[in-house]
């Protein structure tokens, strides 16, 4: 039973993909963001929405600036889940999310996570991306940032994640992004700030 309600969710998905692909121009990128994220997670068979997910990135890469940090993530986590063979998608993505972590943005664990993992999954589809080097070195500095704030399972993730993209990353990159996250992990959390603890009260 469980596998025809699972097969039955997979054909809808795949009706309403075949739907916002006739009507993608009337869709917001935070749309198609959320609809790259449903479709991912019915785990399609490989190859099978790789011309919608074409189409998305086409539609989203230029205005990812709009999308907010939640939806930046989602598209990376899709992507990659779906193993959509989107190089050019990848690298935008990962551009955008060094600048908002280079600009105190795009710090929530949950988003930091997502991003990872999407584009470790991207990195092996794509063989390899533009700025992943980067993308990476500024997830660990986010990570650095706010390492208190994450969970045993979402610091597991991420070092997870690091390990799966190390052979899209150059040699030296890598080796250095993982002294980078193992040093972080080596020094004591900051405490929380004085503003935090007051507002916990």
């Amino acid at each position: 039973a469980f596998s025809r309600v699972k097969a039955d969710v997979a054909s809808l998905m795949l009706s309403l993909a075949v739907l916002a692909a006739r009507v993608q121009h009337q869709l917001s990128p935070g749309d198609l963001a959320a609809l790259a994220m449903a479709l991912a997670a019915t785990r399609p068979p490989r190859g099978r929405l790789d011309d919608l997910f074409r189409l998305i990135a086409r539609r989203v890469a230029p205005e990812l600036g709009a999308v907010s940090d939640r939806d930046l993530a989602g598209l990376a986590w899709a992507f990659g889940t779906a193993r959509a063979p989107a190089p050019g998608l990848y690298a935008a993505v990962a551009a955008e999310a060094v600048a908002r972590i280079q600009s105190f943005e795009f710090h929530e664990p949950r988003d930091v996570v997502a991003m990872a993992e999407g584009l470790a999954r991207g990195a092996a589809a794509a063989r390899r991306f533009d700025g992943a080097g980067a993308l990476f070195e500024a997830l660990a500095l986010a990570y650095g940032r706010r390492r208190g704030a994450y969970q045993l399972s979402e610091v597991a993730a991420l070092a997870g994640a690091i390990f799966d993209c190390r052979q899209a990353l150059e040699a030296g990159r890598s080796a250095g992004l993982v002294a980078t996250f193992v040093a972080t992990e080596a020094a004591p959390a900051a405490p929380p700030s004085a503003e935090g603890g007051a507002a916990a009260a």
